[in-house]
Parts: C-alpha cells; structure tokens; sequence
C-alpha cells in the first residue's frame, strides 16, 4: 500500500480520536464543573448553617444579659418600691398622728372659745336682768344639761321686749324659773310646760311656785320613725295636748336628745306651721348636736314650703341655741 493511502487511511482516524478526546474533555469539564459547584453550594450552606447558629447563639447571650438586667433593674424597684412603701407608712402614721393633735388642738380651742363665749353671755345676761320689774327671782343655775347663758339671754330679752302670751315650754327646768315669772306677772298669759319625769316635776312643785297661768303637763317618753331614721324620742300623746293650740313663743329643751344622731326634739316639727301665731318665736336649744340641728333644718324647710316668711339663726356659747322668727321680728336675731 502506498504511503498517501496509509496516511489517509490513518487522518480520519485520529480525528475522531481527536473528537473522542475533546468529548471526554468536555464530559471531565463538565464533571469537574458539576463538582466544584456542589462543593461551592454545600460550602455556602455550610456558611449560611454556622451563620444562622452564630446568629442564634448571639440572640440567646443578648437574651440572657436583657433578662439578667432587667431581674436586677427589677429587684431594684421592687427593693426601691418596699422601702417607698416603709417611708410611705411612716408618713401616714405620722399625718395620722398630727391629724389627731391638731383636731385635739381644735377641738381644745373650740372648747376654750366656748367657755369665752359663755363667760361674756354670762356677763351680758346679768347686767341686762338686773333692774328688770318682773324678774324677782335671780337664784339659776345655767349650763351644762339646762340651758346656757346666751340662751337664757335670748329668752330674757324676748319675754321683755315682745311679750308673748301664748306659751309653749318642753322641758321643766331653768327656761321655766324665767317663763314662770313673766307668766305670774301678766295676765292673760298661758304657759304650757311638758315634762316626762314625774319626781322631777314633783321635786319642782315643791322647791319652786307657779303661778295659775303656768301648767306642767306630763307626757312620758315614746319613739317614732322620721324620714328614715328609727326611734326618734318624742313626748307620748303630745299631739292631744296641744290640739287646737296656737303659740307665739315655743321653747324646746327636751326630750332628751343626747343619744339621737339622725333627728331629736321633732314634736313641734310635726306641728309646724298649724300651731304658730302669724308673730312667733321658736327656740330649741343644743343644735350644736347633728340632731337637733337637722331638726332646726326640718323647720325652716317646713316653714318654707308653708309660704311662712321668717328669719333664723344661732347664738352661740358653750352650747348653740337655734331660734326661728316671723319676719316682723328679725330683730331678735340682732340682740
């Protein structure tokens, strides 16, 4: 064979020995390419897993050293609160402590200030009494349970200068020394007391003399409901005693109203205004006490609510007296 045939024969061979190698090149390319990139991939997910762990493990530290903090910012309150809470105690003892004193103080002074008080109304009432035609008899013993000073004052100065002549006392007692001596003296007067103890309106009889225009009635003690408060103390059968009476002066000083919180001495209360002249005066003694000042309440609104035109106001001592007017006599809220 010749040569040009020989080295035909073996061209095409080696070209596709050529392409066969470039086909295992490729497919060794392609291999290695395949590789490098499942290693690359499985490094970054590699990277990505000890980053998510990193960032974990940073977050639990954080976590970890917030809780610790706040723990010891929160012992701290709570440590700062209790020690707030022992100081606050100690403030409230003590504003409870200086509470007390100063309404011990208050108290005291408004004590003290009464006794003044009474003291100047003792005074007054004695100069005022000392030349008076019809008071004969100076021998009284005012305040503590009988009337005071500026209420024997009031009473005095009422029995002179407006003369009433229609009388209506509750409570025998001091307030009957002075209405029984105006009422001896003038005629035409009718003086009613009301009284529940029987020895004290005997043990009166018997130290002190009445005229017949004075007459002590006896009514023993009850109880009634008024406006929602239970057993209110009143005179039993009052109301028969004074039907179809009218008066122009009333003096209160009973029943007993020491022990009543709410109301006490409502019997005129009831009354009221069906057994006043048009011209009156009331008088109730103790409304220094809640019970008797509601009751001196009730009767100005009854009055009120009657269409009664009236004056009103206190004189104050060691007790309080209230006093009710019709118009035509305010002044007696200026003496």
């Amino acid at each position: 064979m010749s040569f040009w045939k020989k080295l035909k024969n073996m061209l095409p061979a080696s070209k596709r020995q050529i392409r066969c190698l470039e086909e295992k090149i490729y497919e060794l390319e392609k291999e290695n390419k395949k590789y490098i990139e499942k290693k690359f991939k499985f490094t970054d997910l590699q990277i990505e897993h000890k980053f998510q762990d990193t960032n974990s493990r940073i977050i639990d530290i954080r976590n970890r050293f917030i809780q610790s903090e706040l723990r010891e910012l929160l012992e701290k309150q709570n440590d700062t609160l209790s020690k707030f809470n022992v100081a606050l105690e100690e403030a409230n003892q003590q504003l409870k402590f200086l509470k007390n004193e100063m309404t011990t103080s208050i108290n005291l002074q408004e004590e003290t200030l009464g006794y003044a008080r009474e003291n100047n109304w003792g005074i007054v009432f004695n100069n005022t009494i000392e030349d008076c035609d019809w008071l004969k008899e100076h021998a009284f013993s005012l305040g503590r349970w009988a009337i005071g000073y500026q209420c024997a004052y009031v009473l005095f100065r009422v029995l002179d200068e407006v003369r009433p002549d229609k009388i209506l006392e509750l409570g025998l007692g001091q307030s009957t020394k002075f209405l029984g001596q105006y009422a001896s003296n003038s005629k035409g007067i009718k003086h009613m007391v009301v009284e529940s103890d029987p020895s004290w309106i005997e043990f009166f009889k018997n130290n002190y003399e009445l005229s017949d225009n004075s007459n002590i009635v006896h009514c023993d003690w009850d109880f009634c409901d008024y406006k929602g408060a239970k057993e209110v103390r009143i005179f039993d059968g009052f109301s028969e005693k004074i039907a179809g009476q009218k008066f122009n002066l009333i003096m209160i000083d009973a029943p007993f109203g020491g022990d009543m919180k709410e109301y006490a001495r409502i019997d005129v209360l009831q009354h009221l205004p069906e057994c006043i002249e048009d011209s009156f005066v009331i008088m109730i003694d103790d409304v220094e006490r809640q019970g008797e000042q509601n009751t001196f309440n009730e009767m100005k609104m009854k009055l009120e609510e009657a269409g009664i035109l009236f004056v009103a106001g206190l004189y104050k001592g060691k007790k309080s007296v209230g006093v009710i007017v019709s118009e035509n006599l305010k002044f007696v809220l200026t003496m």
